[in-house]
């Protein structure tokens, strides 16, 4: 079955409200969960607009992804790769170079995936208190708009001539993964009614000092620059376009953020082994 995708076209702020959303708090079954959650998520779509200062931080969030290496544990990947984009612009990199440039990468790539994997867990323990809710949101298999594929990849056909695009589309989901991250982050600072926040997890998630999403997402810009590729303006443009709607409603913010947490798990996946077998190639 093709994914579901959810279009999340505007930004919104967070009203303060006493109602209470009753979409996915009641037991649901599969043959009643497109009629019961798509119709939950289509409230995102109806929201009001954002204020200007909402606007601005929004705004802020989704372009830090153009510069992944400021901040300190940036300028930590900077200094560590700075030596592989010398030896790229006065001779060819050495394939053992290329080999351990790649395992590292995948390391911390998988690393990441095992984090985000314990806090999609925990998330899933607090937030859901029918976990069939969840089970039905994964075998429906609902999307949410602008976030990447999160189809498997025959690693096995990888070549070196592919290591320049590998590494370039892993920076694009990476960086079309952020937003989501980071409006997950917000969600949770800003939230009312809860009894516990995930505020720091997500944030520990963003800028781990070994292996963050911007650590990750600064050492597979510094190495698309040694290999001779910068990153696409397109892919700029496209991310900077993308809207992740500020739910006003817990529900909604859980589900989304589940969802965010849960094919980010994937997309991670997916480049450890794509690193992995580009490794293997240059041993």
């Amino acid at each position: 079955m093709a994914p579901t995708r959810i279009s999340l076209e505007t930004v919104t702020r967070r009203k303060k409200t006493t109602t209470t959303a009753s979409c996915f708090l009641s037991p649901l079954r599969l043959s009643a969960v497109v009629a019961a959650v798509v119709p939950c998520l289509v409230l995102l779509l109806t929201t009001t607009p954002a204020s200007v200062g909402a606007a601005a931080a929004t705004a802020r969030s989704r372009g830090r992804f153009a510069s992944p290496c400021s901040g300190s544990s940036g300028s930590l990947v900077v200094e560590t790769l700075a030596a592989v984009a010398v030896e790229a612009r006065e001779e060819e990199i050495s394939d053992e170079r290329m080999s351990l440039t790649f395992e590292r990468l995948a390391h911390k790539a998988d690393r990441l995936r095992r984090r985000v994997k314990a806090l999609k867990t925990l998330y899933v323990s607090e937030r859901f208190k029918d976990r069939s809710v969840v089970r039905d949101l994964d075998q429906v298999g609902l999307k949410l708009d602008g976030m990447p594929s999160t189809h498997a990849v025959d690693v096995a056909s990888i070549a070196q001539t592919q290591a320049v695009s590998v590494v370039h589309q892993a920076f694009d989901d990476l960086a079309r993964v952020s937003v989501f991250v980071d409006q997950a982050r917000l969600g949770e600072l800003l939230a009312e009614n809860e009894h516990v926040t995930f505020e720091a997890d997500f944030a520990t998630i963003e800028d781990h000092h070994e292996e963050g999403l911007y650590l990750i997402l600064c050492s597979l810009h510094t190495l698309s620059l040694s290999l001779g590729r910068s990153v696409d303006p397109g892919t700029y443009r496209d991310i900077l376009a993308l809207r992740v709607t500020e739910v006003d409603r817990n529900a909604l913010r859980h589900t989304r953020d589940y969802l965010v947490l849960r094919d980010f798990e994937k997309v991670l996946e997916r480049i450890e082994m794509q690193l992995a077998a580009l490794k293997r190639l240059y041993a």
